[in-house]
C-alpha cells in the first residue's frame, strides 16, 4: 500500500521509515496531531501527492537490501570461518 504515515515522533526506531513530506508526517502529541493530519489530507486530495512511502521502502528495505547488508557484515567479520558458495550475494534469515 502506498499510504503516507502519520507517526508520533516519540516512537523509538519508527522514525527511520518516515521522511517528512516524502513518506508521511510526524506529530508530537495532540497539540500538533490535527495539523499533521491536515497536512497529509491536503497533500493527498488529488493525484499529485508528494508522498511516496512504498517507493522509499522498496528502495531502502526488503530482502534484497537487508540480505546484502547481512551478507556483507558476516563476510567482513567471519569470512575466514565461513565458506560461502560461489555466487552468494545475500543472506536471508529464516525460521525466526
Amino acid at each position: 500500500m502506498n499510504i503516507p504515515l502519520l507517526m508520533n515522533r516519540n516512537i523509538m526506531g519508527g522514525w527511520k521509515y518516515l521522511l517528512p513530506g516524502k513518506t508521511g508526517e510526524f506529530f508530537h502529541d495532540m497539540s500538533d496531531f490535527k495539523e499533521s493530519l491536515r497536512r497529509i489530507l491536503n497533500n493527498t486530495r488529488d493525484n499529485s501527492s508528494p508522498y511516496e512511502p512504498l517507493d522509499f521502502v522498496l528502495r531502502n528495505y526488503g530482502n534484497r537490501h537487508s540480505g546484502k547488508k547481512l551478507f556483507d557484515f558476516v563476510k567482513r567479520n567471519w569470512e575466514n570461518k565461513i565458506d560461502f558458495p560461489d555466487g552468494t550475494e545475500l543472506l536471508l534469515p529464516t525460521g525466526a
